[in-house]
């Protein structure tokens, strides 16, 4: 009997406003969508303030999300074993806002959000 694969969902907590007169689509970056992605693969888009839900096959999987140039520090995370979900935004901070001059490769936060 194989194992199943498990549901990796990724959440937005990233309240982006445009300032546009002309509203872009929800899964641009524009708007605020962060672009999913798995063992270095792009799998999705998460809109801003959305969720995105995908199938990871058992094993050993890295998770990483981006928004333009800025991306996440990448998870290591191990299916089906872990719990696969977790939530992306960028902080309103002063620290998160140099994370964004100076080292946008992990200004974004992304957090393992815990069953209760």
């Amino acid at each position: 009997m194989g194992l199943t694969p498990s549901t990796l969902t990724v959440t937005s907590d990233y309240a982006y406003v445009s300032r546009r007169w002309v509203q872009p689509k929800v899964t641009s970056a524009r708007a605020g969508a962060f672009t999913v992605h798995v063992d270095g693969k792009r799998v999705g888009v998460v809109p801003a303030l959305g969720a995105l839900s995908i199938e990871v096959e058992p094993g050993m999987h890295t998770l990483r999300v981006g928004l333009r140039w800025f991306r996440s520090r990448p998870v290591e995370l191990m299916a089906p074993a872990d719990d696969l979900r977790f939530t992306a935004t960028i902080p309103q901070s002063l620290a998160s806002f140099l994370r964004l001059a100076f080292k946008p490769r992990s200004a974004i936060v992304l957090r393992r959000v815990q069953r209760i």
